[in-house]
């Protein structure tokens, strides 16, 4: 058996881990600075570079905990642990790491790995007391997985990971009913747009939506623009203004509201279209359902709204809410 273990400073963390792995080891001074220590104490030890650029290393198990971001990188999406994912999936047959729990969001990444997934640990970060950031343990296998087991303070699941497009870091018994009657696979129900933006116009690539948004927020426009809780105004006229829409904003909550014709968004909305103002009404009721907004809730990630969960939601089934209030 060889392993790899991703290792940062030599606390006693690391050197339980280490005193617990059997057969060949080899540690990864992923902060090339205490290499010195582990050839001291007996162990094959290489530098974060000479991992990252050999294309000739071959192991069973890659175990660690490795940085999450370069050191002294002040940009909060600096990523250094997805590097350090791709490369020992590469070179390892079997991957455990401790890594940001973003990764179970809604993202390409989760995408990619998601099919390989043997457990998802959300609960890791009880071992992290006083961390203002949230981790998760996954388990990789090189061979493609038909089940993952999902550990969360709610309950431990099976999951047939080919119906997830993310995993939410609490899941339990009502939460899992509220999945199994609302969600779920279809084609294209809502879409995800911004018509208007009040800030940054110069920022924009020269298109014909730069051109509408480009200096239309004024005090005196004909058309009003939904704004968060306030109305902006505008003269400038887009295709999607004279839709009868529903839709939430990405950032501000999982609460829906009714778009008339003649009005318009500004910032990130998701967003479907109807076919009257009773119908529109009608949805929008039941999105904001407590049921449908538990778990809308349950499925933010960093307090976002994604447009990958509501279009899970099965419209005929939610708007069945509708019969039960009356």
């Amino acid at each position: 058996m060889k392993t790899l273990y991703l290792a940062k400073e030599p606390d006693a963390g690391v050197r339980n881990d280490l005193a617990r792995l059997s057969g060949e080891v080899t540690v990864v001074d992923c902060l090339n600075a205490y290499g010195d220590y582990y050839r001291k104490v007996g162990y094959n030890c290489i530098s974060k570079d000479d991992f990252f650029d050999s294309n000739d290393m071959r192991f069973d198990t890659v175990i660690g905990n490795p940085p999450f971001q370069e050191s002294g990188h002040k940009a909060k999406t600096s990523s250094l642990w997805k590097k350090f994912v791709e490369k020992s999936f590469d070179i390892a047959d079997n991957v455990s790491l401790i890594i940001p729990a973003s990764f179970t969001s809604p993202t390409k990444l989760f995408s990619f790995y998601k099919g390989n997934l043997a457990l998802i640990d959300l609960t890791i970060e009880d071992y992290f007391k006083g961390v203002g950031s949230s981790f998760c343990r996954i388990v990789l296998r090189k061979e493609p997985q038909s089940e993952c087991k999902v550990v969360t303070k709610g309950g431990t699941y099976t999951l047939n990971m080919n119906d997830w497009d993310c995993v939410p870091k609490l899941l339990d018994d009502d939460i899992m009913s509220l999945i199994d009657r609302f969600f779920i696979n279809q084609d294209k129900q809502w879409k995800l747009s911004c018509e208007y933006h009040s800030q940054q116009y110069d920022k924009w690539k020269v298109t014909y939506e730069y051109d509408q948004r480009k200096d239309c927020i004024v005090d005196d426009g004909a058309i009003n623009v939904l704004h968060s809780t306030k109305i902006l105004k505008t003269n400038k006229d887009h295709p999607n203004n004279h839709l009868i829409r529903v839709f939430c904003t990405v950032t501000n909550g999982t609460k829906f509201e009714v778009c008339n014709p003649g009005t318009g968004l500004s910032q990130n909305n998701i967003w479907t279209v109807c076919d009257s103002i009773e119908e529109a009404q009608e949805l929008r009721d039941c999105l904001n359902h407590p049921d449908i907004q538990r778990l809308l809730k349950v499925f933010q990630f960093s307090n976002m709204n994604y447009y990958q969960i509501i279009n899970k939601l099965n419209l005929n089934e939610v708007l069945s809410l509708s019969c039960q209030r009356t």
